[in-house]
């Protein structure tokens, strides 16, 4: 600690901490916000009508959370960036020179974060909006209120709770986001790879150091925003029924919200697309054209045959399987017996537990690594006496 602190104040990081702090909470907040400008609005749609193939588009809307990480930024790279199959598109299409846009810096990370995470706007906006008390609406209108008024002073008032837990998440996973920078701006400082960056370079009382400024950095920001949604007692009172969905009578208008719910999958589908289209396209060939000019399925035959390659292809495959399934069951042994504790009454330690849980949570995943490491890579009495530092077992338990 003593080692820590005066190195600390030889401000051998102090700068370059500083910048990395200040891109990853400017990445965050960016990213709360264009996450919550693209899963509102699309909660709203979805929620508020009633037409054809508006239950499948909705369940769709979230499969941005089945990209892995480094998937999802990988396949933006591929569509966005300045050699992307869209801004060269457009280019084509309107005789430009160079492509007209391109994402690059940080405006690609928050395109990526906001992308891969406004499912969680959605996801707990939609379910917000369908428990709205309507009766409650109806006495706003029943009042003399209008539309807009009783949106903004009885609707939206009712979705706070919803829209602080979505931010909540989004922050936390913007802050803890590690693929993106290094992909988009490998040049910038954030906090995720300035840790790595100095872990890389052997400067591990720096990288201890560093690790303990973002974990009370995330953990301050989890407390605030925790008391930001405490401090908001929005609270439906009433027993009315959910509000139902608008059902859209005529022909054209149940066309167009099925033309738009449409589009909206397609861009939402498109970073699966390019993947998809990425693996038919023979190795080599494409290279500066728009789409690929060779297309072939002899990329499965070998990955998925019984050669080396093969072999080389499913032991990941194996690897992630069942590290998956180990951390699932440690997850459902915790988290059970945790809810069990916070939502029992009389229990002692309801409040301890919870936070406990919300403090492993806002933890990002550099900071745990860098915990794990430190912890177990001597032989302790929790890993049975074993070093588990370096082992296939860390990584489940992270």
């Amino acid at each position: 600690m003593l080692e820590t602190w005066s190195w600390w104040e030889g401000s051998r990081v102090l700068s370059p901490g500083l910048q990395a702090m200040y891109g990853s909470l400017l990445v965050s907040i960016l990213s709360v916000l264009l996450a919550g400008m693209l899963g509102i609005p699309i909660a709203f749609f979805f929620e508020r009508n009633e037409f054809p193939g508006r239950s499948l588009f909705a369940a769709l809307m979230l499969l941005p959370l089945t990209l892995p990480p480094v998937v999802g930024v990988v396949s933006f790279d591929l569509l966005f960036s300045e050699s992307g199959m869209i801004p060269r598109g457009i280019a084509a299409i309107l005789g430009l020179d160079s492509p007209p846009f391109s994402f690059t810096g940080r405006g690609g990370i928050v395109a990526v974060h906001g992308y891969a995470f406004f499912p969680f706007f959605f996801l707990m906006v939609s379910n917000a909006i369908r428990d709205t008390d309507s009766s409650l609406v109806e006495a706003s209108r029943g009042m003399g209120n209008g539309a807009w008024k009783t949106f903004w002073r009885v609707e939206i008032p009712m979705l706070v709770p919803a829209l602080f837990g979505a931010a909540v998440m989004v922050f936390m996973l913007s802050m803890a986001s590690f693929s993106a920078p290094v992909l988009f701006d490998v040049d910038g400082m954030y906090l995720s790879t300035h840790i790595y960056n100095l872990k890389s370079q052997n400067l591990m009382t720096e990288a201890y150091t560093a690790t303990a400024i973002f974990a009370a950095a995330s953990l301050s920001l989890l407390v605030i925003l925790r008391y930001l949604r405490g401090a908001t007692k929005y609270q439906p009172v009433g027993k009315g029924v959910p509000r139902r969905r608008y059902q859209v009578q005529t022909p054209w208008g149940r066309s167009a919200a099925s033309i738009l719910g449409t589009l909206i999958l397609f861009l939402v589908l498109l970073p699966h697309l390019s993947i998809l289209l990425w693996s038919f396209t023979r190795d080599g060939s494409w290279t500066y054209q728009i789409l690929p000019p060779e297309y072939t399925v002899e990329n499965y035959v070998r990955l998925l045959g019984q050669g080396a390659a093969g072999a080389t292809v499913l032991q990941p495959v194996k690897n992630s399987l069942w590290m998956a399934s180990f951390a699932t069951a440690l997850n459902l042994i915790v988290g059970i017996g945790a809810a069990y504790v916070i939502k029992a009454r009389g229990t002692v330690g309801r409040g301890l537990t919870d936070f406990m849980v919300m403090f492993a949570w806002a933890l990002p995943g550099t900071v745990i690594a860098i915990n794990l490491l430190v912890a177990f890579n001597q032989p302790t009495w929790l890993a049975l006496g074993m070093s588990l530092s370096g082992s296939v077992f860390l990584l489940p338990i992270a």
